[in-house]
């Protein structure tokens, strides 16, 4: 202090020769001023910036009035320097001084980095989540991961770091160069940038501080990261689409760049290869393959388009193409007017010149068929066959069995049977007309063997494409058929005298059927299952007697269960001690399957017998016979003694 003259004036001045170098909190800064020797001299000086002391003073240059000093921490901005003397006097009091002072740098933010997730990779990309919250409800916080690299963070210390408008919280500073921060609320930012044209959303995201205090912000010109806005499609060109053509897909923030291009879908399935034109359009290829029935994400015919960003954010355009040359089918439930699809049907075997529908239970409903397409010229149904899962109880098979028990064979195909055993009678395809979307089938009949399960498949055909088939079938149950005798016990005595011929007492087989049969098809059986009766010569293999059954159902299990009541069969032409036996079954008209029952078998008992004459009183001829003398005898007695043989 004190007066002195230099560059600077006033006495204690300092020159006014700011450092043009970046100057933060430990910059060596160099003071030259005037009489600062004198000052030193009497007592020594101190030096304050921006009202921060100075703790350590290099004074190894004083006798050139310079002092060098290292800046305090924690000034920031524009800082006056002050050298006081240590009687008091302050160079800023001097006459005419110069309001010395250094300017602080900010932070320099040289680049920003954001930790994509999934891969942990280093990036420029910010994905932005697709919508804030709905009203009344909130929005799931999504966060990202920044990394900054630039220089002063640690000398000057760094505070209210934003991403945009988006804070960056938790702040670690790994060094004077780097540092990592948190932006948080990405889920607010389409709301802070309501705008849906390309122009509204900004394409970059500049980083920025609070510097030199709150409220003034400095902002990075080159450190910004890149937000990539959730996609949208406008529209798809051309509306209908063959397969094998291409598609332009237009709409927003398709991809930044080729490297950066989302994927799109048709109908649930690829559409590629795909070209990026431009961050609003990209083409891509309707697979060559493409049918609607192998194309599950489709309304009818009409094929949603959804794209999906490289940041996995995907957007939906519904019904944007229309698929040429293809058809699809698809069963009509019952609040269409259709059949349960659910529901197993029960139907009895058809024949060609015989058909007994399958919806023969459903009177005001029908097999249906919903066509959907560009094309569609004929609909149908296909029959597979398979051993059917509900079989009825197991038969001992065809063979003898004694007359006074029971046997009972079952009707079930065989594998060799079944194979190609199904076949569709009656209307199964019909031709599609023009401006019709569902062809109904009430009068298909299945020609199978009891206990057969049919799968029919529905299906519709184009030129095109050919037959395409619905992604459900419909099930069909054709019942096993189980006949066997009910029982009963045979005691029959046959005498010379009889005039009529003594039958066999009538005998009844029982016929039950699984799954059991509705009213309309449980009627038709006693119609057209004919049972028949044969009672054959066991010697000769003649048949002797035929009778015939009548079916009816047996109450209290309609539907299951029926019984065949055969007439008595006369023995009269058995001979004694022959054997007999009954060959019985019963016939399914329609396809004339033969429901056999096990043989009956017996035989017809033969008389042991011995005559012995009473003597009646004439006397012994010579060779022991009896003489009849006339006059004396009056009548000759026999006894006879008589057995069965068997």
């Amino acid at each position: 202090s004190g007066s002195g003259s230099g560059s600077g004036s006033g006495s204690g001045g300092i020159d006014d020769d700011d450092v043009r170098a970046e100057l933060r909190p430990g910059s060596l800064v160099t003071i030259v001023g005037s009489t600062l020797a004198e000052s030193v001299g009497r007592g020594g000086v101190s030096v304050t910036v921006g009202g921060v002391a100075v703790t350590h003073v290099n004074f190894s240059r004083i006798a050139e009035h310079i002092v060098e000093v290292l800046l305090p921490e924690g000034i920031k901005g524009r800082a006056s320097v002050v050298v006081t003397s240590s009687s008091g006097l302050r160079s800023s009091d001097a006459p005419l001084a110069a309001d010395v002072a250094v300017t602080m740098a900010p932070p320099v933010i040289v680049s920003a980095l954001v930790i994509q997730p999934g891969s942990g990779l280093a990036e420029p990309w910010l994905p932005v989540p697709a919508a804030a919250a709905t009203s009344g409800s909130e929005a799931a916080a999504v966060n990202a991961s920044v990394l900054l690299t630039g220089r002063g963070f640690a000398r000057t210390g760094v505070s209210g770091i934003r991403v945009g408008p988006l804070d960056c919280v938790d702040v670690a500073v790994a060094n004077d160069t780097a540092l990592g921060c948190t932006v948080t609320g990405l889920e607010r930012l389409r709301g802070i940038f309501p705008g849906e044209e390309d122009a509204a959303l900004p394409a970059q995201l500049n980083v920025s501080v609070e510097w030199p205090e709150a409220g003034h912000r400095v902002t990075s010109p080159h450190a910004a990261v890149l937000p990539e806005w959730p996609p949208a499609v406008t529209g798809v060109t051309p509306a209908t689409a063959a397969p094998g053509d291409d598609v332009v897909l237009v709409g927003r923030w398709l991809g930044r760049s080729a490297d950066r291009a989302g994927t799109a879908t048709v109908g649930g399935v690829a559409c590629g290869p795909s070209q990026w034109l431009s961050s609003s359009a990209l083409r891509c290829t309707v697979p060559a393959d493409a049918r609607l029935d192998s194309m599950p994400d489709r309304d009818g015919d009409a094929l949603h388009l959804r794209f999906t960003s490289i940041t996995g954010l995907s957007v939906v355009r519904p019904r944007a193409i229309r698929l040429l040359g293809s058809v699809a089918a698809s069963l009509v439930d019952a609040d269409g007017g259709g059949l349960d699809p659910n529901a197993t049907l029960i139907a009895l075997p058809s024949a060609d010149g015989s058909v007994i529908a399958i919806t023969a239970e459903s009177a005001d409903r029908s097999l249906a068929i919903a066509v959907v397409g560009i094309g569609a010229q004929e609909c149908g149904f296909d029959a597979a066959a398979g051993a059917a899962g509900a079989a009825g109880p197991a038969g001992a098979g065809t063979g003898t069995a004694a007359a006074g028990g029971a046997g009972a064979t079952s009707a079930s195909p065989s594998a060799a049977q079944v194979a190609g055993a199904a076949v569709l009678v009656g209307v199964s395809r019909q031709s599609v007309p023009r401006n019709i979307s569902v062809m109904h089938f009430p009068g298909i009949g299945v020609k199978a063997p009891f206990g057969t399960a049919v799968s029919l498949r529905p299906w519709c055909s184009s030129a095109i494409a050919g037959q395409s088939y619905a992604s459900r079938n419909v099930s069909v149950a054709i019942p096993s058929a189980n006949v066997s005798w009910t029982a009963f016990a045979v005691r029959v005595v046959q005498t010379p005298l009889a005039v009529d011929p003594t039958p066999l007492p009538p005998i009844n087989a029982t016929v039950t059927m699984d799954p059991p049969l509705g009213p309309a098809m449980a009627a038709l059986v006693a119609d057209r299952l004919l049972c028949q009766a044969a009672l054959v010569n066991g010697a000769t293999g003649a048949v002797a007697a035929s009778s015939s059954a009548a079916v009816v159902a047996l109450p209290g299990a309609a539907g299951r269960v029926w019984v065949a009541s055969f007439a008595a069969l006369p023995l009269t032409f058995i001979e004694a001690g022959a054997s007999f036996a009954v060959r019985a079954g019963c016939r399914w008209s329609p396809t004339s399957q033969e429901l056999a029952l096990p043989e009956l078998t017996n035989r017809v008992a033969r008389l042991r017998t011995n005559v012995v004459a009473v003597d009646p009183g004439a006397g012994v001829g010579p060779l022991g016979e009896f003489l009849l003398l006339p006059g004396v005898t009056r009548s000759v007695r026999f006894q006879v003694d008589a057995g069965l043989t068997e």
